[in-house]
């Protein structure tokens, strides 16, 4: 397709009018990691969509109230929030470079058996952290 683009082209998050926003509950019998990756994932995942600052405090401010209606304490989202915001751009676009969780590849580069023998790359839909732990890394 042939395209010019003049100007400044912005993303934003897109929700469906249907998202009921059903995030898990807070009292549920799950890990306390488990309940703190919801507000922490979600964050990032506006983080890497919306591309202006405006944008992204707004989403935050939404997430944090439909959180809050699932019975999770404001403070603590904002805690989970606060943690995104410590991420760099570049890191929130490439998890792989982000220092690192126990058991992860922080080198940026896969081992060349996935990219040798699978034809897999950094860049492929394939878990990069899943890779790391198919091979021991």
């Amino acid at each position: 397709m042939d395209v010019q683009v003049k100007g400044k082209i912005e993303t934003d998050l897109y929700v469906k009018q249907t998202d009921k926003h059903q995030y898990l509950y807070c009292m549920s019998c799950h890990p306390r990691k488990c309940k703190e990756s919801i507000p922490y994932a979600r964050d990032m995942r506006l983080s890497r969509i919306c591309s202006t600052t405006q944008a992204v405090e707004n989403r935050a401010r939404n997430l944090s109230n439909f959180l809050v209606v699932r019975g999770y304490d404001r403070v603590f989202v904002q805690q989970q929030i606060q943690k995104v915001r410590l991420v760099t751009m570049e890191g929130a676009l490439n998890p792989h470079l982000q220092k690192g969780k126990k058991g992860q590849c922080t080198n940026g580069i896969l081992p060349s058996k996935p990219t040798k023998y699978w034809g897999y790359t950094s860049r492929t839909s394939v878990s990069h952290s899943l890779l790391c732990k198919m091979l021991g890394n």
